[in-house]
């Protein structure tokens, strides 16, 4: 298992509505909350980064860190950011990015490639402080930089959807 990653896109609109309903949604079953869930994770509202956020947060800021983040925003706000709200998550409170909070990571990510994110790449300083996941046997190298550029892509496009939409993003750590 593991520490996981994931985040959610709503419209401000939707997320008013909630506060004023019982669970936040016109659910009245179990099974309708799965089925919501379900049809949540396969929206292009959901994206999971798995247990890439630890190395992405390296690549983005150069700050080794686990649950907080002294990295200045935008990109300290990439998976440390946001406010946290009442909710509950499995390893703390889920954190919420504003609109404007979010414009400025879409901002600061759009001139930093993958390539970018290579040459940031330290397999030394990866493995002496145990980035997460620590891949075993042998540790970090260029082969499992594959997964965590896949998730910055997937990141850069989920957060610029976002910001083109005036939705809020939502980080649960899971």
């Amino acid at each position: 298992m593991g520490i996981t990653f994931k985040y959610r896109r709503i419209s401000l609109e939707y997320f008013e509505y909630s506060q004023c309903h019982p669970f936040g949604l016109d659910i009245e079953d179990f099974d309708e909350l799965i089925s919501f869930y379900d049809n949540l994770r396969c929206s292009d509202d959901f994206l999971d980064i798995g247990k890439d956020w630890q190395a992405l947060h390296l690549l983005l800021t150069g700050e080794v860190a686990t649950d907080k983040s002294q990295a200045l925003s935008p990109l300290g706000n990439v998976v440390f950011g946001g406010i946290e709200t009442e909710y509950e998550s499995t390893y703390s409170k889920v954190r919420c990015l504003n609109s404007n909070e979010i414009i400025e990571i879409v901002k600061a990510m759009k001139d930093i490639s993958t390539n970018d994110l290579i040459s940031r790449f330290d397999p030394n300083t990866f493995n002496t402080t145990k980035i997460y996941p620590n891949p075993q046997p042998g540790g970090w190298d260029i082969e499992q930089l594959e997964t965590v550029l896949l998730s910055y892509e997937k990141l850069k496009s989920f957060f610029k959807e976002a910001a083109e939409k005036d939705q809020l993003i939502f980080i649960s750590p899971c």
